[in-house]
């Protein structure tokens, strides 16, 4: 597999960059045409969340804030997936850690 990195928006303007980081429209593109995309806890996630691109979101709910957050606006326990997400459209409660990475793309069978 080929990797895609996109930088946080900052970081990609700052060496000059930053296409794919600004257009929403162009980040939406390389998120459907990939064959998986891995995300943490950020604003961008959310264009995956409704899309038909697959994905791993790390970071899910890690903090007793956030866990009522997703109860409260997201009527979700945490633990739970959206109700559209296919079976590979995962959100992950764990921290992205090289193991949690692993076992979810293991996971994804």
């Amino acid at each position: 597999y080929q990797v895609i990195w996109l930088d946080d928006t900052n970081r990609a303007l700052s060496i000059g960059r930053g296409y794919a980081e600004l257009d929403p429209d162009l980040r939406l593109a390389l998120y459907e045409c990939c064959d998986l995309n891995i995300i943490g806890n950020n604003g961008p996630q959310e264009l995956l969340k409704f899309s038909r691109a697959p994905y791993l979101a790390f970071g899910q709910a890690l903090t007793d804030g956030w866990r009522d957050h997703f109860r409260r606006y997201f009527a979700m326990e945490p633990g739970e997936q959206l109700p559209w997400a296919t079976a590979r459209q995962r959100l992950i409660y764990e921290p992205d850690t090289l193991h949690v990475m692993q076992r979810a793309v293991c996971g994804l069978g």
